[in-house]
């Protein structure tokens, strides 16, 4: 069964999370989306929270402090900005910047030497996402070259600029990966809503159960006005209570992963991180799964329709993560500008690369 797409979308802000265990290095990142849109919060780890989007306010160009156009105490000499809901129209009032990190794993971070001139390099890093996560994740690096020494491309890697020959630089994306997190769900935060059902559509998840479209009981329509649902009262769909709960706000660890770079040659190479991305993400969702039950108990959160007192028609499904949203979040580092230009957000001012690992080769 599948959810209204502002279900789906909201949980987008936690998909550029990634973080290990303790390491010696720890690099600091944001997500953003579209290149300069900052992603947040409105409420971190409040089951009421829900993305928000940060961008520089085109309209009112500088440095004045200004939030949606008009100036705020406490923000003196920062950018300009609009604070927008998933929409990209609606206004909020505050946003909070999902500060995240990138660590190195010293463990497999190593270089070794060759028999002949040249050796290699190797770096790896642990990765988290937070629960009911399914997402493709691909890491940028750019690898510094000494004149004469020549450089292997690595397994499913892209070269995106520069050359393999010394002495410069090389920039690749790195083979992508599976994120695949396990759903966590939050049991004091449940609510029980109902939903059109149309077995005759397929949802597109991985079980391919029939569409479920969020209904609002109120206006007798679904709640996101899509013109593409169905109708209630069409032959064949009916109404259905689902209950859907959050997920755990917490990360879960993942497997370090391991990049290796052959390098021929005498002299000093290094590999610096440039940023991450999480593609095609698809998230958790409870109103799927190929099987549903009737609900034994109330729900845990304070929200429940007055439709659905009566537990015992009140459906739980099994869930399914959702079908892929073609988009992707860039995962990179900021800097928060000048003290009389302030970019708090790193909106227009991406963070330096960060040196991974550095060795002499002889």
């Amino acid at each position: 069964m599948g959810v209204a797409v502002s279900l789906c979308t909201a949980t987008l802000l936690t998909l550029g999370l990634v973080a290990g265990s303790a390491s010696a290095l720890s690099i600091q990142v944001r997500p953003y989306f579209a290149g300069l849109l900052g992603v947040g919060s409105t409420a971190p780890g409040d089951p009421a929270s829900v993305l928000c989007l940060v961008t520089a306010d085109d309209g009112n160009p500088g440095y004045n402090g200004k939030i949606n156009g008009s100036v705020v105490s406490g923000h003196a000499n920062e950018l300009n900005v609009k604070i927008l809901a998933q929409d990209l129209t609606t206004l909020l009032s505050t946003c909070v910047p999902t500060n995240i990190s990138i660590t190195r794993d010293d463990a497999t971070t190593i270089a070794t030497q060759g028999t002949k001139p040249g050796g290699s390099l190797q770096i790896g890093y642990s990765a988290a996402t937070p629960p009911g996560i399914s997402a493709q994740a691909t890491t940028s690096i750019r690898l510094h070259l000494a004149s004469g020494q020549i450089a292997k491309l690595p397994s499913g890697a892209v070269l995106t600029g520069g050359s393999l020959t010394g002495p410069g630089t090389a920039d690749m994306k790195l083979k992508q990966i599976a994120s695949v997190t396990k759903s966590q769900l939050d049991l004091a935060a449940c609510s029980d809503d109902q939903f059109v059902i149309n077995p005759a559509l397929n949802d597109d998840s991985k079980t391919a159960g029939p569409t479920a479209s969020a209904w609002d009981s109120t206006d007798k329509t679904t709640s996101d006005g899509d013109p593409a649902d169905p109708d209630p009262f069409s032959p064949g769909t009916y109404v259905a209570t689902i209950r859907g709960c959050a997920q755990v706000d917490t990360t879960v660890p993942g497997k370090v992963s391991k990049t290796k770079i052959t390098i021929t040659g005498a002299g000093q190479s290094s590999i610096d991180f440039l940023q991450s991305s999480t593609d095609n993400p698809r998230t958790w969702d409870t109103t799927r799964g190929k099987s549903c039950g009737a609900a034994k108990t109330a729900p845990g959160s304070i929200i429940v329709d007055a439709n659905s007192i009566d537990y015992s028609r009140v459906l739980i499904c099994k869930g399914d993560y959702g079908p892929e949203i073609p988009f992707s979040i860039d995962v990179r580092g900021w800097t928060e500008g000048t003290p009389t230009q302030k970019d708090p957000y790193g909106l227009l001012n991406p963070g330096p690369p960060v040196e991974l690992i550095s060795h002499t080769f002889s």
